[in-house]
């Protein structure tokens, strides 16, 4: 009870967190007409509007929280004007609007709601057609899985293209076995990189969408006529995945707490610092490709720069909130060899990609 008056006696509320979720601490604050500085993570960065109702900091710990406090500190006027108890008032409610909330997640789940149930199409309209790819490299154990799920969705028109990626072990007679078993179409190019393989798939695509597939992952039989009703019946969004199910090299699930990714999608300011967008493994608008591309530069987290040049695009998806799809985790992925040892060099070569790709060139003559 005594909070809000001992607020009341400051300029500013401080939450300097290394991890956060919805933090109500930010909430009080606003609620007792306070602005907030703090740090980009979780709830935060969704609860904060910087200049408007506090500052969010360049990231964690203490010399980025003092780049951003050490000049409130100096200037404590800046924080004062800040203190507008009706506005904050007002972004309070926005944030706490039960209405809204319910109003979203009905949207998302299964239920009265739902917006993702197929609506019965004009009786001349055939079905839109999704073009599966699946790159491979060295993936004989698991790619007959994969093909296998793709070719038994239930969306009505599915084409399957497999690229070899340059892969030419003996074991890598199953994909011509596998033409000859599933209506599949292989090509081969030299190698060039998880990134390089989907986007040949996508340059030979039919579809007005494409579903880039790893081969060594598994597709739940409904999971493109899912997407596909999500993306029909929602012309303003890109694209549509799911959450995914982690299983091991067996195919056996993981158990409780950590058994699969709930991503939210590209929407959320979150997703500069974290993959919050979704997997590779999504049904995507075949035009998003006249513009955008997966980066052949980049070693891993292909998916997710690409999710974030949507973000800055104003291109955004949705995930259903439900596994409709498996991941299966290898103890020899490229996201462990390559990925997890690399993280903050990966993610500077993927900050340095997205500036480039930002830089508007001009030439000048002479």
């Amino acid at each position: 009870a005594e909070v809000p008056g001992r607020m009341a006696e400051h300029d500013l509320v401080v939450v300097p967190s290394r991890w956060e979720c919805w933090p109500y601490v930010a909430l009080e604050a606003f609620a007792a007409g306070m602005p907030v500085l703090g740090t980009p993570v979780g709830g935060l960065q969704e609860m904060i509007r910087p200049g408007v109702t506090g500052w969010l900091t360049a990231a964690t710990g203490p010399e980025a929280l003092m780049d951003t406090l050490g000049p409130l500190v100096a200037e404590p006027s800046r924080a004062r004007s800040a203190r507008d108890p009706e506005a904050l008032a007002a972004h309070l409610s926005d944030l706490a609007d039960a209405d809204a909330f319910r109003a979203a997640y009905l949207t998302l789940t299964a239920g009265e709601g739902r917006q993702d149930v197929p609506t019965t199409p004009p009786a001349d309209a055939a079905p839109p057609l999704v073009t599966i790819v699946i790159p491979y490299h060295r993936m004989a154990r698991f790619v007959e899985e994969t093909v296998a799920s793709a070719c038994a969705q239930t969306h009505p028109r599915v084409e399957v293209i497999v690229v070899n990626d340059g892969s030419f072990e003996l074991e890598d007679v199953i994909l011509a076995e596998l033409a000859t078993r599933f209506p599949i179409r292989v090509v081969t190019q030299e190698n060039r990189g998880l990134g390089g393989a989907r986007n040949l798939g996508i340059a030979l695509s039919r579809g007005r969408y494409v579903l880039p597939l790893d081969a060594d992952n598994v597709l739940e039989p409904e999971f493109a006529a899912r997407c596909v009703a999500l993306l029909e019946a929602n012309p303003d969004i890109d694209y549509v995945t799911s959450w995914s199910r982690y299983v091991d090299e067996a195919g056996t699930p993981f158990p409780p707490p950590a058994e699969g990714y709930r991503p939210v999608g590209n929407w959320s300011a979150l997703v500069e610092e974290r993959n919050v967008a979704g997997d590779g493994t999504a049904v995507i608008r075949r035009s998003v490709f006249d513009r955008h591309r997966f980066s052949e530069g980049l070693t891993s987290f292909e998916d997710w720069a690409l999710y974030r040049e949507l973000a800055r695009a104003g291109r955004h998806g949705r995930v259903i909130p439900e596994m409709l799809w498996r991941y299966r985790v290898r103890e020899q992925s490229m996201l462990r060899e390559v990925g997890l040892g690399h993280d903050e060099r990966l993610r500077d070569e993927m900050d340095a990609l997205i500036r480039e790709q930002e830089v508007t060139w001009v030439s000048r003559n002479g």
